[in-house]
């Protein structure tokens, strides 16, 4: 339930990546994303590769969307990569 909750955020991350606004929610949303890649980084030392590799993309997505958030080009595939992870952790967490 929990990691079907996270992927509908990082597909809300992913869009906003893509079609940004310019409202403090964009923010918010950014400094979650740190917290999320910032939180998964450290499973590299337990041998993790995949789930290292999806902090980093929380990472970048934190990049882009503070860029975003001050109307800066950023990278419009690391919102589609946002989007790819949140389809992949919504249905990983629904567990068919």
């Amino acid at each position: 339930m929990i990691l079907s909750l996270l992927g509908l955020i990082d597909i809300l991350a992913g869009v906003l990546i893509i079609f940004p606004l310019t409202s403090p929610f964009l923010l918010y949303l950014a400094i979650f994303c740190l917290i999320k890649g910032i939180i998964s980084l450290p499973s590299l030392t337990e041998g993790e590769i995949f789930i290292f590799l999806l902090g980093l993309i929380d990472i970048f997505a934190f990049i882009s969307l503070t860029l975003a958030y001050f109307n800066f080009p950023n990278l419009k595939i690391i919102g589609f990569l946002m989007i790819g992870k949140g389809i992949y952790s919504f249905l990983a967490g629904i567990r068919f």
